[in-house]
């Protein structure tokens, strides 16, 4: 079973040639305990990651010690693919749980973009995806107040984990620390913390036990002005598509 080509699955039709290609990402498979550095921010740059299980975390250590998450990475994504073209890594990886990571050295691309145009234009668009996402997240942070970050944060983990698997399910896993929530959305431990309480007073969703509940996903929704960025890709351009 693989999740990289269930989630490109998802949008194209594969071929059997294409879901081989894939598979040969994830012919190695190395395990990590939760809470381990993969490598650090300014490494070499070597592999890339297909993540089999698990959740892993790309962040950004600060000159003044603090840290900044900058997404948060499931089964079925690629990581490293955005320090390709760079000899360091601009940010650092790390689990957040217990992973299962694929390391594939980054010159398999060139097969891929030589020889799979569908692949490689979804490729392409799911990276775009991922900084769409992460420019959201950006917004919110420049823009909103800490509860409507949380929420947006928690709808975009929600959207991520159900779009592939065509779920919606209001309540779905979510193995964050209070700190680590901060260090994505810009708060610190105390607030989030106070903000979890407030949403949950209000009715709006919980956090218990490593889960999230929805309970007012039509309001969140609203209040933070989400975009499932995740649900739908336009593919009518891809190479395939095009008669």
């Amino acid at each position: 079973m693989s999740c990289l080509i269930d989630k490109m699955n998802y949008y194209i039709d594969l071929s059997s040639e294409e879901k081989s290609v894939l598979l040969d990402l994830e012919s190695i498979k190395v395990q990590h305990k939760a809470r381990t550095i993969i490598y650090h921010q300014e490494a070499q740059v070597g592999d890339i990651f297909v993540v089999k299980d698990g959740w892993v975390a790309s962040f950004s250590q600060l000159p003044n010690g603090n840290r900044t998450i900058l997404n948060i990475h499931y089964p079925g994504d690629i990581v490293g693919s955005s320090s390709m073209p760079f000899e360091i890594h601009a940010s650092g990886l790390m689990s957040i749980t217990q992973a299962t990571l694929c390391p594939f050295p980054k010159q398999k691309f060139a097969n891929i973009f030589r020889h799979h145009p569908n692949l490689s234009a979804l490729l392409y668009s799911m990276s775009l995806q991922e900084k769409m996402v992460l420019v959201d997240r950006l917004k919110a942070i420049g823009r909103m107040p800490g509860k409507n970050r949380l929420m947006l944060f928690v709808l975009q983990a929600h959207a991520r984990q159900t779009a592939f698997r065509n779920l919606d399910a209001l309540t779905f896993e979510f193995p964050l620390s209070q700190e680590l929530i901060g260090d994505a959305i810009g708060l610190t431990t105390v607030y989030v913390n106070r903000t979890v309480r407030e949403l949950e007073e209000e009715g709006l969703m919980s956090v218990r036990n490593r889960e999230v509940t929805i309970f007012n996903k039509r309001r969140m929704v609203e209040l933070c002005d989400f975009k499932d960025r995740y649900r739908r890709l336009d593919t009518t351009w891809f190479p395939g598509s095009i008669n």
